[in-house]
Formats: C-alpha cells, structure tokens, sequence
C-alpha cells in the first residue's frame, strides 16, 4: 500500500484516483501505476521455470563452489556471491545442492525450477 500525495489516505498500487480526494494518480505513475506482484508458490498449479532441475544438479554437483547453477537460474548476485566466496567455503555449496535435490531451488522469477 501507498499513500495519497494529496490527501494521504492509503491507495492501492495500480489505482487510478485516489478513492478518498479524487485525485489522479494515474497522471503521476510511478508506484501508483504499476500493479501488485503476486509472488508464486508451489501450490501454483501449472506454473513452473523453463530451467531443468536435473541441469540445475548437475551444476551444483560439478562447479557449485562456482555458482554456476545460480547463474544458469538467473540469479546473478547469488552467483556471483558464490564466486567471490567458493560457494561458502564449500558450505553454501552443499547446502544448494540438498536443496536442488529436494526441488527448492527457484528461478529469478521465483518459479520452481522444472522436475521433469
């Protein structure tokens, strides 16, 4: 939520007048022109990342010290973060690759990466 410039009454991102004063938002864009991101879950039926899963574990397995699957993913500060630090020293690493195992691993979008 944001507020009115005018009034400051809260308004909803996305809202063309402001419901209290009448004012229009809509000739300010900014926050007030853009609409709500809903973030996707797994019990999002149908809503998957085009990255394979098996790709994403092969790359933890083999270069995760590098950060290459955080990289394949789209997460390009993860990765470099990883880079920088050898994946942790080795921990943060590991602990990536239980989680490409068990299907956690997200794309940049916040999609699960695809298990088939």
């Amino acid at each position: 939520m944001s507020r009115c410039p005018y009034c400051h009454s809260q308004v909803s991102p996305g809202t063309a007048e402001c419901p209290s004063c009448r004012a229009d938002l809509a000739s300010l864009g900014g926050i007030y022109q853009q609409q709500p991101y809903a973030q996707p879950n797994d019990s999002d039926a149908g809503y998957s990342s085009p990255k394979s899963q098996l790709a994403v574990i092969l790359l933890c397995f083999f270069l995760g010290g590098l950060g290459v699957h955080r990289f394949y993913v789209g997460r390009w500060g993860l990765g470099i973060l990883m880079l920088i630090t050898l994946g942790g020293f080795g921990v943060w690493a590991l602990i990536d690759f239980v989680l490409a195992v068990l299907g956690k691993i997200r794309d940049a979008d916040g999609l699960p990466v695809n298990r088939s």
